[in-house]
């Protein structure tokens, strides 16, 4: 049985990704989202088939994205609550 806390600090953390990727261009946005929020993630060369790139592209712009909101992470550090900056870094690792 989860616990609640843990359910909320997983409600928070989500909500602060969804808010950080809203800040990224919309193929990453979208590519990070099938790739880390969807029940089935599917493959670099699935994305490249989706996307018309080759799969070394796909891998470049998902590590990208994460690079860039990890940046955005570190920035707001002093605004986000001890277990949830914790959480997102466990998340980003």
């Amino acid at each position: 049985v989860p616990c609640p806390a843990d359910e909320t600090g997983r409600n928070d953390l989500r909500a602060f990704l969804v808010d950080e990727m809203k800040t990224l261009p919309p193929r990453t946005r979208n590519m990070l989202s099938l790739m880390y929020f969807n029940e089935h993630a599917p493959t670099l060369r699935e994305l490249s088939h989706k996307y018309g790139i080759s799969s070394e592209r796909c891998r470049q712009v998902c590590a990208q994205g994460l690079q860039r909101l990890r940046r955005q992470m570190s920035s707001r550090r002093e605004r986000i609550e001890p277990d949830l900056l914790a959480g997102l870094e466990a998340f980003a690792a």
